[in-house]
């Protein structure tokens, strides 16, 4: 068993000196994150402000924490099935997946830092989702699926994370259940839900998101 000490941040810590961390690529950020992230969580007592940066490739974060003292840690919970989406180009939201059972938990990582800490557990654990970012900075999680006994039930649930709050809320649930589906967000703010499974039969279903009026409309209807 691998123990993680935890340390609290001082406010106004300053900045790591080491450029090879402050700038990363999103593929060599995406690589430490891992496609099985070894990833585990710890409750913040705040939120560190990651205001945008026109260079896309910096991912240094500002330690403006306003609220007290931010535990982090190097490593998190180990998951698989779980999304990965790049917040105002400083951070990554994990969220979801499995690890013997189905998890609600999520996560942020700064890889300018190599730290983790907890963020706000989803209101449904699932696995198999997909996830987009907004045009406000939330991030949509849509659909996935829980394990009962050696079944995959699909979900058709959609919830929004808030990095501001650090909160979930549940909005309006997809027209088809699906998992192992796609998602991306359009230039005009919608959000595209493609393809994946339910019942073990493929979809070829789209529908879109609309967060401006909470609805789903399927593609062609």
């Amino acid at each position: 068993m691998t123990l993680f000490q935890r340390r609290p941040v001082e406010l106004n810590e300053p900045e790591p000196e080491d450029a090879s961390l402050n700038r990363l690529s999103r593929r060599q950020a995406l690589q430490r994150v891992g496609a099985v992230v070894v990833a585990s969580s710890l409750i913040p007592s705040a939120l560190a402000d990651t205001e945008p940066d026109d260079d896309a490739d910096d991912f240094r974060p500002r330690h403006d924490i306003r609220k007290g003292l931010l535990n982090l840690r190097d490593s998190g919970l180990p998951r698989t099935h779980h999304t990965c989406t790049f917040i105002k180009k400083k951070t990554i939201l994990v969220a979801g997946g499995e690890n013997i059972v189905d998890l609600s938990s999520a996560e942020m990582f700064y890889p300018a830092t190599n730290q983790w800490w907890d963020v706000a557990s989803m209101n449904t654990a699932r696995t198999l989702h997909a996830a987009a970012l907004l045009r406000d900075g939330r991030v949509l999680v849509c659909g996935g699926a829980i394990h009962v006994g050696n079944v995959s039930l699909g979900l058709n649930s959609v919830e929004i994370y808030n990095p501001a709050s650090d909160s979930w809320i549940t909005v309006a649930s997809m027209n088809i259940r699906r998992f192992g589906h796609g998602a991306v967000t359009t230039p005009d703010g919608k959000v595209i839900v493609t393809g994946g499974q339910y019942a073990g039969i493929p979809l070829a279903s789209i529908e879109i998101y609309n967060p401006d009026t909470n609805t789903w409309t399927l593609a062609g209807a």
